[in-house]
């Protein structure tokens, strides 16, 4: 096979509609994107932290101290309210085992 034969092989199948962008696909990547740039606004503060975004939506997942749960989500808030596109944030605080 020539590589002009290979190279119209591959744009062929690049133009099957499996490969085609989607409202869908679009909306998966830019909820990658929103997570992995909450993730970054709050790693230097908090970098245990689990971040997930649907659509729009940034899920914030921290384990820590109950009694820092105000101040933790205080922080999260903080570090996000200027991102655009991110419609809400949700904080999830799961209580550190103790090992009692």
């Amino acid at each position: 096979m020539k590589v002009n034969d290979a190279v119209e092989a591959l744009a062929g199948i690049s133009r099957r509609p499996c490969f085609q962008t989607t409202a869908e696909s679009m909306m998966k990547i830019k909820d990658s994107y929103l997570a992995a740039k909450a993730h970054a606004a709050l790693f230097d503060k908090l970098p245990a932290v689990e971040v997930k975004c649907r659509n729009g939506v940034v899920n914030v997942k921290i384990e820590t101290a109950l009694s820092l749960e105000d101040e933790v989500t205080a922080t999260i808030q903080d570090a996000l309210q200027d991102i655009d596109d991110i419609k809400a944030v949700r904080v999830n605080v799961v209580p550190f085992d103790t090992g009692d």
